[in-house]
């Protein structure tokens, strides 16, 4: 979510940000969408939060957890996060 503020929002801009959460009987299913602001420059430590919550997944969600980052074709970037419950 924080990504979505970061480089979805900008003052010249109408940001365009959508959160959905989905509770579904395999788990629950969290999207967020936003669009992109064109940077000139690189920005530093770019990549280290999405790397960081990657670990944290693999640590508390240990093949149980499904997280698709990318573009898509309207130029907008969208996180899917799918965090699947236990079966009893």
């Amino acid at each position: 979510m924080e990504n979505a503020f970061k480089y979805g929002v900008d003052s010249k801009t109408e940001p365009q940000i959508q959160f959905q959460f989905q509770d579904t009987p395999g788990g629950i299913i969290f999207i967020s969408r936003n669009s992109i602001l064109q940077h000139t420059e690189p920005r530093p430590n770019e990549g280290i939060g999405l790397t960081n919550v990657r670990r944290r997944l693999q640590l508390l969600y240990p093949n149980r957890h499904d997280l698709r980052i990318g573009k898509k074709d309207a130029g907008d970037f969208e996180v899917t996060l799918k965090l699947m419950t236990d079966e009893d």
